[in-house]
């Protein structure tokens, strides 16, 4: 009970991790990381909370006010779980994991009637029962493998998603790799979560796409990809655009702990990240677009040196050592003002692993 009381949540994680009833009341103050392990007993929030990063794991919650989040996950690992939150609260939260699964569904519930839900940026939900679920302040929900209980306001049931297992090998094109067994097309959401990598090495055509969210995911793009709608980069998740011809009907988001990026370059300009947006292009703080270190290999490309230990040219020269026979960068090349040329490698010498 933080009433009359403070606290600096910093970057600070607590866990309430006991085997009896818990009740929480903090009294406005906000948590940086908070994390609920008690899979013995439930856990009730007595008032509204907040926290930038919210993670109930197994455990059986109750929230008898509002909820504010960055980051809000609920896992079912251990079996069933049940959340139930006050009729005519709002839990607001930027980024919303909803994580059952076969046999260990998240049952979303009410202590009345409806509850409010307002997703801002992303609604990842698997093998949900929910019900009185007001979603119309935020984003539509469109959870994968779910029941609707009734009640509920802006969820989508019926959303078609292809789930990706990397079952049989990284090919998108084959149906044995994806949840259920077809290949998606136009009208399939997609996600990539899993560990088992992804390309896509033929054009393809789907309605939506997101990387990541829960598990370590890359997806290569190395063929046309269209996506009709919008494209999410979540945590965890990292996008190599490999060849011109990506797009997104609507919009982009790089969401934090998400990459995008390219495979590493190494005596030609193969990759590069070439991606067309239809509305907004949007990267949250701690997401990166980030090619570093994906140009040429060392001593390669235009600007590339003549001997070694120099750094290589592009919009400018090179450098040079203090030693007056490593020779001279390369010409400079492409544009100052709207790069899109890969970096040429340092020179570098024999024995060394690095270029200059």
């Amino acid at each position: 009970n933080f009433t009359g009381g403070a606290f600096s949540n910093a970057a600070t994680l607590v866990i309430l991790g006991g085997s009896t009833p818990q009740t929480v009341t903090s009294a406005g103050q906000r948590f940086h990381r908070l994390t609920l392990t008690n899979t013995a007993a439930s856990v009730t929030f007595a008032d509204a909370a907040q926290a930038d990063y919210y993670r109930s794991e197994s455990a059986t919650v109750v929230y008898q006010g509002d909820f504010e989040a960055g980051d809000f996950r609920v896992y079912s690992d251990g079996g069933a779980v049940t959340q139930t939150f006050a009729a005519g609260a709002t839990y607001a939260i930027q980024e919303l994991y909803l994580m059952g699964g076969s046999g260990r569904t998240v049952f979303l519930r009410s202590s009345g009637t409806a509850w409010n839900l307002n997703v801002s940026k992303l609604a990842y939900a698997r093998c949900v029962d929910a019900a009185y679920s007001d979603a119309r302040g935020g984003i539509t929900v469109r959870p994968i493998a779910s029941v609707d209980s009734g009640s509920n306001s802006n969820w989508d049931f019926g959303a078609a998603w292809s789930v990706w297992t990397g079952a049989s090998s990284s090919d998108f094109g084959t149906a044995a790799n994806w949840s259920p067994a077809a290949v998606p097309g136009p009208t399939n959401h997609v996600l990539v979560d899993d560990p088992d990598a992804l390309e896509v090495s033929a054009s393809a055509s789907i309605r939506s796409l997101a990387v990541g969210g829960s598990t370590a995911s890359v997806m290569t793009v190395s063929a046309a990809l269209t996506v009709a709608e919008d494209i999410h980069v979540a945590r965890y998740g990292r996008l190599l655009l490999n060849t011109p011809g990506m797009a997104a009907g609507n919009d982009v988001a790089v969401l934090e702990g998400g990459v995008v990026s390219h495979s590493g370059n190494t005596t030609a300009e193969d990759y590069k990240v070439d991606l067309a947006v239809g509305r907004h292009l949007t990267v949250d703080e701690g997401g990166r677009v980030d090619v570093s270190a994906m140009g040429y290999w060392r001593q390669c490309g235009p600007g590339a040196p003549t001997r070694y230990r120099t750094g290589a040219s592009h919009g400018g020269l090179g450098g040079r050592t203090s030693n007056g026979d490593s020779g001279l960068p390369g010409p400079t090349y492409g544009s100052i003002i709207a790069p899109t040329n890969n970096g040429s490698g340092g020179g570098f010498y024999a024995g060394e692993d690095d270029g200059g």
